[in-house]
């Protein structure tokens, strides 16, 4: 299970090898809040998310909004543009090779989407 686990994280949330991250000092890695919302995996939602939607309230949505999905997301691109077309004013970016983690991945691609965006939402208002 964990080595299922292992492999698809590896390829649907951080391509990258797995570094050592700056952290602040003295903080140590918790996962007490992700196991609460989800669970131990992915694959294993026993967490207080388990059932939680607002997939319908999307379309109440106006103001504009950015989806930015990596390649080889665990959050689909194709999920996402089904969101994003329920959305008067939303965006869906996919960078190409990255995973869940593309702002880590693909930082370059990631802020040259991200201001792109706030550009043109700037540009729009009066």
């Amino acid at each position: 299970y964990q080595a299922a686990t292992d492999t698809f994280y590896g390829r649907h949330v951080r391509r990258l090898p797995v570094t050592d991250e700056p952290r602040c000092a003295g903080v140590a890695s918790n996962d007490t809040i992700y196991r609460q919302m989800w669970g131990p995996t992915e694959f294993r939602s026993t967490g207080s998310l388990r059932t939680w939607t607002r997939a319908a309230d999307l379309a109440a949505i106006t103001v504009p909004t950015l989806f930015i999905a990596g390649e080889f997301d665990e959050a689909r691109p194709t999920t996402l543009e089904e969101f994003r077309r329920t959305m008067r004013a939303a965006r869906l970016v996919t960078i190409p090779g990255a995973a869940h983690a593309a702002m880590r991945e693909k930082p370059a691609e990631y802020l040259a989407a991200l201001r792109s965006f706030l550009a043109d939402v700037e540009a729009k208002q009066p």
